[in-house]
């Protein structure tokens, strides 16, 4: 007998590079789109792999104990709408990676009653994975009706202007709904109930849905379900629980910086009691099969106070998982950094985003640098490991506010530092300075006052040729990797020789401006910093 589904919840896709590269070819090698793809990845045997690609290729064909692949675990973006679903008295399965259970969706589509499919575009920052999804997903079952929401979704709507703009975009997408909604659970759960009565869409709001041939929009509404009110129920996922885990315990931020969409479009931020936290944590320690946590808040160590007490009811319960997470150093002192040593902090990611005073304060930063530098002083004084993100090209940017970020970085080096080109979005805060800063463009095709987004790139790879730095520089967004490589035997100093090799093939390519092999010598000296353990 066929399994009735009531909703199919497919997470990431990691897009494959290979066809990434293609797409660009179309482009243009000299756009800065293209030359900020370029230092992400080496060829080898013609077969382009990123910097953590080429580490598990490498690593499976010398080691018996495969590498974690975290595109491959299962997403707090599942669990929860799954809980969800599940609290609501709805049926629902789930594909973690879709690049791994290929054949598990295809069967599902082909052999299970599966009336709706919930493409969750969390992880996604571009339409091509969701446009081969939905040609998948049609290849093998064409009645299934396939929802298309969350994040990317929403944020394309909020930046294309007009009503015809935004019906183009969804229709080139090829599904039958989309929830145009930051957060989006009660608007899913509408929609599965009017599916399954045969009742009509027009009275369920933040809703595209597709009627003849064209597409109707819904009115809108403003949804806020809390995390209290639809807390994970961690036991659904028990067979598919992971070593590493990832958890909120808090929605949006309670900042508004300039470069950054996040807190408009998510709203107040608001966060779990502690007597929540707990019931949470209790609940994944008891299932026994959890090593790691990643907090996914945007800014867990605010508010401060709770901060601190959390740090002390982990210490209290004595829990068996190490963690790492977001974190506002600039808010450090010392008994803070102490507690999270004590309570299994192995590594924080630190959204620094500039050394430079007169940067961070045109991002309406709200931080010194000289908080920063004490932040980082105490991180490293106790051990925690830091990857520090660097903003290349925001309005303001100048040879001078470089050399002060990589100044910054060598007098007070986090273990990691990655530098990412500024993206340009008319939905973030700086939008409304752009006469200020003469900024023009969007995306990773801009220009300001100060430098345009290819002199920013020029910018970038002169640190990657010329290495100024004391701490590695990660090219591409590898941060939830690192624990990974010393979680499997990897020694710090073997992943330090791994990256800077690795960005030596990078070099290779911006120096001789050719998109071939990596050469003999830089393969070698990356083999032998994984073999050496």
């Amino acid at each position: 007998m066929k399994a009735n589904i009531d909703c199919l919840l497919i997470g990431s896709y990691n897009f494959e590079i290979g066809k990434m590269e293609k797409i660009l070819k179309t482009i243009g090698p000299e756009s800065s789109v293209s030359r900020n793809f370029n230092i992400r990845y080496l060829k080898h045997n013609g077969k382009p792999y990123e910097i953590f690609e080429l580490i598990e290729y490498l690593h499976n064909n010398y080691k018996s104990e495969k590498l974690v692949n975290l595109d491959e675990t299962l997403s707090n973006t599942i669990a929860y709408l799954g809980s969800y679903l599940d609290n609501h008295g709805f049926s629902f399965d789930y594909i973690i990676s879709f690049l791994k259970e290929k054949e598990k969706l295809a069967d599902l589509l082909q052999n299970s009653n599966v009336l709706t499919i919930a493409i969750l575009t969390t992880t996604y920052g571009n339409q091509f994975p969701i446009r081969d999804l939905v040609s998948f997903i049609r290849k093998y079952n064409t009645e299934v009706k396939i929802i298309i929401g969350g994040p990317y979704l929403n944020s394309q709507l909020l930046f294309e202007e007009t009503k015809s703009a935004k019906i183009a975009f969804l229709k080139s997408l090829g599904a039958d709904f989309y929830v145009d909604s930051p957060q989006g659970e009660d608007t899913l759960g509408d929609l599965l109930t009017a599916i399954k009565n045969n009742t009509s869409f027009d009275n369920i709001y933040n809703l595209y849905y597709k009627q003849d041939g064209d597409l109707i929009q819904t009115s809108s509404k403003d949804e806020r379900v809390t995390l209290e009110e639809n807390m994970i129920n961690w036991q659904l996922f028990k067979k598919d629980l992971p070593d590493y885990l990832f958890i909120r315990t808090s929605l949006s931020c309670p900042f508004s910086c300039s470069f950054c969409d996040f807190p408009a479009r998510m709203g107040k931020h608001t966060y779990l009691s502690l007597d929540y936290v707990e019931r949470e944590l209790d609940s994944i320690a008891e299932i026994g099969k959890v090593k790691y946590i990643r907090f996914i808040d945007d800014t867990l160590n605010i508010p401060k106070p709770r901060y601190k007490e959390m740090l002390k009811l982990m210490i209290r319960k004595k829990y068996n998982f190490k963690w790492n997470a977001f974190y506002r150093c600039q808010f450090s002192d010392e008994e803070t950094v102490q507690l999270m040593k004590e309570s299994g902090c192995e590594l924080v990611h630190l959204g620094i985003e500039s050394g430079s005073q007169q940067i961070l304060d045109n991002m309406h930063k709200q931080a010194k640098v000289k908080d920063f530098r004490k932040g980082v002083d105490l991180l490293n004084k106790y051990g925690i490991m830091s990857i520090a993100t660097l903003i290349m090209g925001f309005p303001g940017e100048t040879d001078y506010t470089i050399k002060e970020t990589i100044d910054f970085l060598n007098q007070s080096p986090p273990t990691f530092s990655n530098f990412h080109l500024w993206f340009c979005s008319p939905m973030t805060p700086i939008w409304q300075e752009k006469e200020k800063y003469g900024l023009s463009g969007w995306a990773f095709n801009w220009k300001h006052n100060t430098m345009d987004s290819n002199r920013a790139m020029d910018e970038i790879e002169k640190i990657l040729i010329n290495n100024p730095l004391t701490t590695s520089i990660l090219n591409t967004m590898l941060a939830e990797y690192v624990l990974v490589f010393l979680h499997n035997g990897y020694s710090l100093d073997q992943l330090r020789m791994y990256f800077n090799s690795f960005n030596d093939g990078v070099k290779e390519k911006l120096i001789s401006r050719k998109n071939v092999d990596v050469s003999n010598e830089v393969l070698e000296r990356i083999k032998s910093s994984l073999i050496q353990i």
